[in-house]
């Protein structure tokens, strides 16, 4: 990289990875595709990398410039604090709506409560929760989503900060009136996989596990939809790879799953990198924080 860089410029990346369109950002600069454009060229020239290759769905950042971005980021949101200090933040007076993303099963569990601790919090906004899909991760980079809370991926994309929140165990949950009480017994039935967008999307975590260690599991059925799970579960005889405290202890009987086949599973909010010391996202992530503990 040679030392005349212009920082002036660096802005630019951040806008062409969030649109992946030179004329998209030339509108939200109020510039030209031609003004864009040759910025563009004079980014590689001094960084040495083509930094954008073009697709058929856009602009696609370089495997040089992805591993930057979070630094450039985070760098840039670090000046912008430094040189122009805002007014201390008030959470009574923020009107604006809150949107959160988690996966269905966590709405179910956690979004009630998280929702009292925001409504109190912000009493003057409209909290959203929607359901984790696979556009929450663009989402959350473009700022329409706040915070979104999944399992915690070291796959997941580094400009996306992820904050452990809370260390968890798996289990299997079949039916009360299920014939199994044991794992040798349980394994030999039809099993259902939950679909976690964000986690398992294109792996299949335990499933590996269990084959490296020579069991294949029967698995018949993968959804995402959290009563068609339960039903399959109370009335099909049929068992599910889950989380205790996730499941209704009276309408389920959970049966352990022996250590060499666990995952280590951890909660996590996510949070754009630059965002991670914005005030408002703070505070949405310290009362999320204090209700998944």
């Amino acid at each position: 990289m040679k030392k005349e860089l212009n920082y002036n410029l660096l802005k630019i990346l951040i806008l062409l990875n969030q649109h992946r369109n030179l004329k998209k950002v030339a509108n939200v600069l109020g510039n030209t595709e031609s003004a864009v454009s040759k910025h563009l060229s004079k980014l590689r020239e001094q960084i040495g990398d083509p930094l954008f290759i073009r697709t058929n769905k856009g602009l696609e950042p370089t495997l040089v410039l992805a591993d930057m971005l979070p630094k450039i980021e985070e760098g840039l949101h670090l000046i912008d604090n430094a040189v122009f200090s805002e007014c201390e933040f008030s959470t009574f007076d923020y009107k604006d709506p809150i949107y959160i993303a988690m996966h269905s099963v966590t709405i179910r569990y956690y979004g009630a409560k998280i929702y009292g601790a925001l409504r109190k919090i912000f009493p003057h906004s409209i909290i959203v929760i929607e359901t984790w899909t696979e556009a929450t991760e663009r989402g959350i980079l473009d700022n329409r989503i706040h915070i979104g809370v999944n399992f915690l991926n070291p796959e997941r994309t580094k400009q996306i900060y992820q904050k452990k929140l809370l260390e968890t165990n798996h289990v299997i949950a079949v039916s009360t009136s299920h014939e199994a009480n044991t794992w040798e017994e349980v394994i030999n039935y039809p099993f259902i996989q939950i679909k976690i967008a964000g986690w398992n999307d294109n792996k299949r975590h335990f499933a590996d596990i269990c084959e490296k260690n020579g069991v294949y599991l029967n698995f018949k059925l993968r959804t995402d939809d959290l009563t068609a799970l339960q039903k399959f579960v109370a009335e099909d005889n049929m068992a599910i790879v889950t989380l205790r405290n996730l499941m209704d202890e009276d309408e389920f009987k959970f049966i352990e799953i022996p250590d060499k086949f666990r995952i280590d599973l951890a909660f996590a909010t996510c949070i754009k990198l630059a965002n991670r010391s914005n005030p408002l996202h703070m505070e949405i992530e310290k009362a999320i924080k204090d209700i998944i503990k």
